[in-house]
């Protein structure tokens, strides 16, 4: 086997080099090369894409904002609407599972009803 000497071998590397940027041109480039790092950015344009399909303005939509996670936001997962006392409307569709606000309703709190007025039912006493 012949051995190469440097200048051989950068012509070959420049040959490879040529060759990929034509190609990289001329077609798409493989998934695994070209597919996007997720950014936090990008996730979040995700969600606010998929609210917007499901028919919900884009400035009706606040996601939660990570440097101040007390500041107000209307899409949460479908626990923490429970614990805010709403309730997400059945066959409701979650994106990425987060629901909008105007995809719940306000729990109403059960009222207990009053026992039933009336005689009361005798004791039973086990017999032996």
């Amino acid at each position: 086997m012949a051995q190469l000497d440097q200048t051989q071998l950068a012509q070959i590397v420049s040959a490879v080099i040529q060759a990929l940027q034509v190609q990289g041109s001329t077609s798409a480039k493989p998934a695994s090369i070209s597919a996007p790092v997720d950014t936090l950015a990008q996730k979040d344009r995700a969600l606010i894409a998929g609210f917007k399909r499901k028919g919900i303005p884009v400035d009706q939509i606040k996601l939660m904002d990570r440097s101040n996670p007390k500041a107000e936001f209307n899409v949460k997962p479908f626990r923490l609407w429970l614990e805010q006392g709403r309730q997400v409307r059945r066959g409701e569709k979650s994106i990425k599972g987060l629901f909008h606000i105007s995809q719940t309703d306000v729990v109403q709190p059960v009222k207990a009803s009053p026992a039933p007025k009336g005689k009361a039912k005798p004791k039973l006493t086990p017999v032996h």
